[in-house]
This record gives C-alpha cells, sequence and structure tokens, in this order.
C-alpha cells in the first residue's frame, strides 16, 4: 500500500503555456500521456458513501485498477493523503486482490457484481519531476474532460505529489509556482469529488458501459 500526498492546484486553461515557459520547468525533461479513466461503482454510489474510489486507468501500454480511500484537500494548502493501492489488469474480470486491507477488500468484493462505470475522465497529462533537498516532487499538469452521461466539464489543473522524502518538498515548489503563477488556486475537491457531482448532476446514477471500454485510447 502506498499513502498519496499531494497538492491540487487549478490552473485557467490560457495560462498552462506560461507553466511550460518557466525556466526551470522548460529546462527538465518532460513525459507526455494521454490517459483515460473509468470511476466505477453502485447504481446507489455505495463506494461513495464509504470514502472509497475505484478507477480503470488505460494508458499507451497498461490496464491499471487504483483502489483509493482518504481524505479530501484540508486547509487553505489543498492537501490530500489517501491511501492507495494498484494493480495491472490481467484480465476483464476485475480483481481485488491488491488491497491489503482485509475489510475493505471484502467490501469491494461483495460489490464487484454491481459495479459500473459512472463517470470517465479523459485528459492528457504533462509531468516534470522536482527535485529539493527535502525531497522528490512530480508535477503534472492536466488538461482534459470530465463526463457523465451527456454531461461534461472541462478539467485543467496542476497535481503536486510527493514521491519522496518530506512534505516541506510539496510545500517549496507550491509556493515556488504560486509566485510565478498569482492566478493559481487551491483545488480542495478531487477530481474523482467532481466526477460524482457530474454523475449526481446527470441524474442516471451511472452510464451504461461495458467495463471493457477502457480497452480502447483515443
Amino acid at each position: 500500500m502506498a499513502c498519496e500526498i499531494e497538492i491540487k492546484m487549478s490552473l485557467p486553461v490560457r495560462r498552462a503555456p506560461c507553466l511550460r515557459r518557466l525556466p526551470w520547468i522548460a529546462a527538465l525533461p518532460c513525459r507526455r500521456r494521454w490517459l483515460r479513466n473509468l470511476y466505477l461503482d453502485t447504481p446507489d454510489f455505495r463506494l461513495m458513501a464509504e470514502g472509497v474510489a475505484a478507477r480503470l486507468r488505460q494508458t499507451e501500454d497498461a490496464r491499471v485498477l487504483t483502489v483509493k480511500r482518504g481524505t479530501e484537500a484540508e486547509g487553505q494548502s489543498a492537501v490530500s493523503r489517501r491511501q492507495e493501492w494498484e494493480a495491472l489488469m490481467a484480465s476483464e474480470r476485475l480483481d481485488f486482490s491488491c488491497v491489503e486491507d482485509a475489510a475493505l477488500r471484502g467490501f469491494l468484493e461483495e460489490q464487484e457484481s454491481r459495479l459500473k462505470p459512472v463517470f470517465s475522465m479523459d485528459f492528457a497529462r504533462q509531468s516534470w519531476y522536482l527535485e529539493t533537498e527535502s525531497g522528490r516532487v512530480e508535477l503534472a499538469l492536466d488538461l482534459g474532460f470530465l463526463r457523465a452521461g451527456l454531461k461534461k466539464r472541462a478539467l485543467h489543473e496542476i497535481e503536486l505529489e510527493l514521491v519522496e522524502g518530506e512534505e516541506s518538498a510539496l510545500f517549496f515548489f507550491a509556493r515556488r509556482l504560486w509566485k510565478a503563477l498569482p492566478d493559481l488556486r487551491p483545488e480542495k475537491m478531487s477530481k474523482a469529488a467532481r466526477g460524482y457531482m457530474l454523475a449526481r448532476e446527470e441524474g442516471n446514477g451511472g452510464q451504461e458501459a461495458d467495463i471493457s471500454i477502457i480497452n480502447a485510447v483515443e
């Protein structure tokens, strides 16, 4: 099990080029990926009620099942902390054996037959690794869309995730970004929480779609 510690910030999409042009970012290698995500839940949102998120993510070369449990961002800094379990998908069947918490794993296995996609999230991600004496941080710029049924919302945000070291590394780079881009705003709501809001607005309890749709990458 990993513990995901990150800071999320919203960024006006027109300002994305400004981030890329910052000298201390432009000088670093940049990884570019297209990520397609489906979030699964029961028709009555049992997982959401338990503070759990189950995600299928398709990249260019892998399918990954991720389970997260934790708290939304706290305080003005928008720091969130979540337990996270991940495993490569070897088949179409959902396999929650990667979840080390026996009670949570049992709950997910009980709900498996009722799980279906409730919203999707497709975005282009550019990422850089930043280092300081106190730690290593991944900076990700995500630009894309959330979809639930016929509803669609733009997604444009920055994530700072602690890879190793102390949390002070997150705050160091967050302050540096806020100084360079004053229109950045702390984002206290996770992507999943925003997706659930959209699904509730849609009012149909989720999308009727087969889980195998995650096999396709646009």
